[in-house]
């Protein structure tokens, strides 16, 4: 990891110097770097930090990275450093929960866990709601949103604001793509706003992605269905 924008006299010096290592070093192997971070979490309510710390299908919570300004938009005053990642996918990261700052920054397939990493939908560029699995009886599935880019330090956006929806537990596709709506559309309750028809930037969500999974796959079951049955017919 390379640290970024440290304070004292040397540190543009050594900055500059381990970039150029590092740089050197990605030449050569073919790697990229993505901004690598994780929001302290002095600040959390206990029952948030709690739900953070113990999920195990979502992210890895980084202990070498620990930041004031993670949720912050990138900057060279920030304490910010860099991750090397084999894969050109950088993810942000933060809880879908309003008036919170904690976020997660680095490579996608470091910071997510399996299965999440491999999901193909995330693939794509973009922004997207997950719902993580409960993970004390009685207690309510904590929602993250995620964004997902692929160039180097592409992940480097101030955290996203809280989209304020309720994920239904019988909803099977538990990632749901976001886009982002323009300051001149109006966002309300209904994709994502705060209930009002006042233009402010948000989300919205991208309807019917579930169903068309579903109707890509029930053509190609019908199609292997078409050729199969008259085979068997004659066997």
């Amino acid at each position: 990891m390379i640290a970024r924008g440290e304070g004292g006299a040397a540190a543009p010096r050594l900055l500059l110097l381990q970039l150029l290592l590092y740089g050197a070093i990605v030449a050569q192997v073919g790697a990229h770097l993505c901004n690598y971070c994780a929001s302290k979490d002095k600040e959390l309510t206990p029952v948030l930090r709690r739900q953070l710390s113990a999920q195990r299908d979502t992210f890895y919570w980084p202990i070498d990275a620990a930041s004031h300004q993670c949720h912050q938009k990138s900057g060279e005053q920030y304490d910010r450093q860099a991750q090397v990642c084999v894969a050109a996918r950088c993810v942000t990261l933060s809880p879908n929960v309003p008036a919170v700052n904690f976020t997660v920054r680095g490579c996608m397939d470091q910071i997510l866990r399996h299965p999440l990493k491999a999901d193909i939908r995330l693939d794509k560029n973009g922004c997207y709601l997950r719902r993580s699995k409960p993970i004390y009886a009685g207690e309510p599935a904590l929602n993250y949103l995620l964004c997902v880019c692929d160039s180097d330090y592409c992940n480097d956006a101030a955290q996203r604001p809280y989209f304020p929806i309720d994920v239904d537990d019988s909803n099977t596709d538990d990632i749901i793509e976001l886009v982002e709506v323009s300051r001149d559309e109006p966002v309300t309750a209904g994709n994502g706003g705060g209930g009002d028809d006042t233009p402010h930037p948000g989300f919205k969500m991208v309807s019917a992605v579930h169903s068309v999974h579903a109707s890509v796959s029930w053509s190609s079951l019908a199609a292997v269905l078409l050729f199969a049955l008259p085979a068997a017919v004659f066997i």
